[in-house]
């Protein structure tokens, strides 16, 4: 079930410190322990129970999630009956494979609605454009008379950007994609003779969607970040959050949820993960251990995961979701739009959909700037907004670095890392594939 309206809930990972002296208050054994009830520790726990057809028990594996609720990014909430995204409002359906092939397995693909180019629309400052074809050549038009978000000279570059991106994304170009992975964005721009208005107006905004300058993103991942912007998003029509309902299902007495890990050692035999739930401490022995939450979060609890998982950087960001009525003009499906003004410059966008008996419900996701509200009630008739919740989401999104190489799944007697940050491109498609791998691994270790 998603999220009520007025129901608590968090995205802010940050690892407790233990209190000293604390006592913890009782033990347990299992043979596999997962941290982590996002997407990837779901699918791992999921793949365990053999879809549902193995009844797993705590004694073969424990998951255990911070949260009231299970899904990490991929949750959802309920506003009347209009349900939103929270996190994670996308998928891109041609390339994540996996990810497709396990909505088909729970029964929610007739959900899945791939979002027309004309219901993106990507602004600078008080300009905006649709994303569709005939959206950019009006905008073409109206730059001849110098009231276009893009100049002629710049719609030109996204035409060649936009022939450009259909090569890359054959099958046969993977070793120009992987080349593409030892530049940065902002090098790989000035290559493609990207004028600087244009690295401006769309290069620096797409790339800090994931909090990081282009000097410091792989032009690989860049690429399709700035991709996006021309391509055909999925969302699933009732939220995201149904995925992870579906997948926690027959996991049953096995998750265990408002349990916030704090300690991982290693001991004789497997490991020792000391967690809080109820203001009190217990201890969880595991022959194996999954640590499927983000790299960051990893770092700070599994000492041998320190040096390597500590090295992907990851931004904080921020959701607003408000009621109100949008402008014609500024009617769609999804936003990116950028604004500078004497505070700095604010990066914003998310998911809006028709409130029922007329209006608009936008959970307002802020990529760069620390209110986005000011800015983003420009878009609704008379500026008149109403703020319904905001969350922090600590940590938000992570880029690779260029040249920056993956961490690896299996750490060595009976460690593994599930999760985005483990591909090379962190994305949903990596969290359900590594996810997948991990249990096929492990699956001889839960029946015994």
């Amino acid at each position: 079930m998603p999220l009520l309206l007025g129901e608590t809930f968090s995205f802010d990972q940050t690892v407790p410190v233990r209190r000293p002296g604390t006592a913890v208050a009782g033990e347990a054994r299992t043979t596999i322990a997962i941290i982590g009830a996002g997407l990837a520790g779901l699918v791992c726990a999921y793949r365990l129970a053999d879809g549902g057809r193995r009844r797993l028990d705590r004694s073969q594996v424990v998951v255990l999630e911070r949260e009231a609720q299970p899904g990490g990014r991929i949750r959802s909430l309920q506003v009347g009956d209009t349900v939103l995204n929270l996190g994670a409002v996308t998928f891109q359906p041609e390339h994540y494979q996996r990810y497709r092939a396990l909505l088909t397995e729970l029964g929610l693909t007739n959900g899945v609605r791939v979002i027309p180019r004309r219901r993106m629309i990507f602004g600078y400052q008080a300009r905006a454009t649709r994303t569709d074809t005939p959206s950019l050549l009006w905008d073409t038009v109206k730059g001849l008379l110098g009231r276009g978000l893009f100049s002629p000279a710049e719609s030109w570059q996204l035409l060649r950007f936009y022939l450009f991106l259909r090569r890359i994304a054959a099958p046969e170009a993977e070793a120009e994609r992987m080349a593409l992975h030892e530049i940065s964005v902002a090098q790989w721009a000035l290559k493609s003779g990207f004028s600087a208005s244009l690295q401006r107006k769309f290069v620096d905004p797409s790339t800090r969607y994931c909090f990081r300058a282009p000097e410091e993103v792989s032009a690989a991942f860049g690429v399709f970040l700035l991709g996006f912007n021309l391509s055909h998003p999925a969302t699933l029509v009732g939220g995201f959050g149904q995925v992870a309902d579906a997948l926690a299902r027959p996991l049953g007495g096995v998750l265990e949820l408002e349990a916030t890990a704090l300690e991982v050692a290693r001991e004789p035999g497997g490991f020792a993960i000391v967690y809080v739930k109820n203001g009190r401490l217990h201890r969880l022995h595991a022959r194996s251990l999954v640590v499927a939450v983000p790299a960051n979060v990893a770092a700070q609890l599994v000492p041998e995961m320190r040096a390597r998982a500590s090295t992907v950087a990851y931004g904080a960001g921020a959701g607003t979701v408000v009621s109100g009525t949008l402008k014609e003009e500024a009617e769609a499906q999804l936003h990116l739009r950028v604004s500078v003004g004497p505070n700095g410059t604010v990066i914003y966008g998310g998911e809006i959909q028709a409130r029922p008996g007329g209006g608009h419900y936008a959970n307002v996701l802020t990529y760069r700037g620390d209110d986005p509200l000011p800015e983003a009630s420009k878009l609704f008739l008379q500026q008149r907004v109403e703020r319904l919740t905001h969350y922090r989401i600590h940590p938000a999104a992570a880029a690779p670095k260029p040249g920056q190489k993956p961490l690896p799944m299996e750490w060595g007697d009976g460690l593994y890392l599930a999760g985005d940050c483990v591909g090379l491109f962190p994305s949903q498609e990596t969290a359900v594939s590594t996810g997948e791998e991990v249990a096929r691994l492990l699956r001889g270790e839960a029946v015994r």
